[in-house]
């Protein structure tokens, strides 16, 4: 047995070597032929537009192949420095608006994170006027701190919600998931706003709700979002998704697949405020929204106050929106009027 077996490798060994020289002959004779043909000399005749004289010049083939070579390395090159340069370019232009969104979120905290007593003031103002819901907004280096403080203050029954306005990269997914342990109503967009995957992954690996606000520009990016798993709530602003039909829409959709909405703002005046109230009254915005009282952010309005009563603000009564809009206040205000031919 032994025998046969040594008998066999010595003929594998054999078919290999022979296999081998014949390959190594062609190669020698391909080589051969090749290095002859490429020192074979060509006649490039250059004949002027306005000039009887000719010119010729003789020039290897393996010349003519360095310098195609070299044509194809510098392109390659140029191309690749190109390419390099423009992601370069956008990669900075990332970082920089990350950096201003971050910059924006920090100043806009910076007397707060300076004083955290203050912020526990302010939270306790809020809830002293009837607010049932606290919003805080949240950026990397504000988040955990001022959570754990509230959380301390005021307890584990304070809805307490956040909201990150796109300020977190993945590379934050070890501070998102520490947010679990504020027990938070949601966490609101946390990525920029085109990254849904990177919202659907985090949803995976949290119990926290996401919520999303400037992902949603229309009904079909709701859409896409629900399919994806990116969020499990949603904040529905009517002037960022194209007003109150396709807000409706939203809704509907949200409702078909059990997923809870609530009305966001973009600091309206009370007419889109009375509006925005008559939307929030729909079945399926089942969680406190960012309608506030009209004294929150003006001391005067084109129309009528919403006053918070028991924690609520109350739906205007009357035709179309139900507000009322004060004349001389308007006309007052006016700085411009332009009429519309139709």
């Amino acid at each position: 047995m032994k025998y046969r077996i040594r008998q066999y490798q010595s003929s594998v060994r054999k078919r290999f070597f022979e296999n081998f020289y014949v390959f190594k002959k062609k190669f020698s004779k391909f080589r051969d032929r090749f290095m002859e043909k490429g020192h074979e000399k060509m006649t490039v005749m250059f004949i002027p537009h306005n000039e009887k004289k000719i010119f010729n010049f003789q020039i290897s083939k393996f010349t003519i192949l360095f310098f195609i070579l070299l044509f194809m390395i510098v392109v390659a090159t140029s191309s690749y420095a190109v390419i390099s340069h423009n992601a370069v370019k956008k990669e900075e232009q990332r970082l920089l608006m990350s950096y201003e969104d971050i910059r924006s979120h920090l100043l806009r905290f910076e007397k707060a994170t300076n004083n955290m007593t203050e912020l526990i003031d302010w939270v306790a103002d809020y809830l002293g006027q009837g607010y049932q819901r606290v919003k805080l907004k949240i950026a990397p280096g504000w988040d955990l701190a001022p959570l754990a403080a509230v959380r301390r203050e005021f307890g584990d029954d304070l809805a307490l919600q956040v909201d990150a306005n796109q300020a977190y990269r993945t590379s934050d997914l070890t501070t998102l998931r520490r947010l679990d342990a504020f027990n938070l109503v949601l966490l609101e967009q946390p990525f920029p706003a085109a990254d849904l995957l990177a919202h659907a992954n985090l949803a995976r690996q949290v119990a926290t709700p996401i919520c999303l606000d400037e992902s949603i520009s229309g009904l079909h990016d709701a859409a896409a979002a629900l399919a994806l798993g990116a969020c499990s709530v949603v904040n529905i602003k009517p002037a960022r998704v194209g007003g109150y039909l396709e807000a409706r829409a939203i809704h509907d959709l949200c409702l078909a697949q059990g997923v809870p909405v609530f009305c966001g703002g973009v600091l309206e005046s009370g007419i889109g405020r009375a509006a925005n109230l008559a939307l929030a009254a729909l079945p399926n915005f089942t969680l406190p929204g960012d309608i506030s009282a009209t004294r929150r952010y003006f001391d005067r309005d084109l129309t009528q106050f919403f006053e918070l009563r028991d924690g609520a603000v109350e739906v205007p009564a009357g035709p179309g929106s139900g507000a009322v809009v004060d004349l001389d206040t308007l006309a007052e205000l006016t700085t411009e009027i332009s009429i519309v031919q139709i």
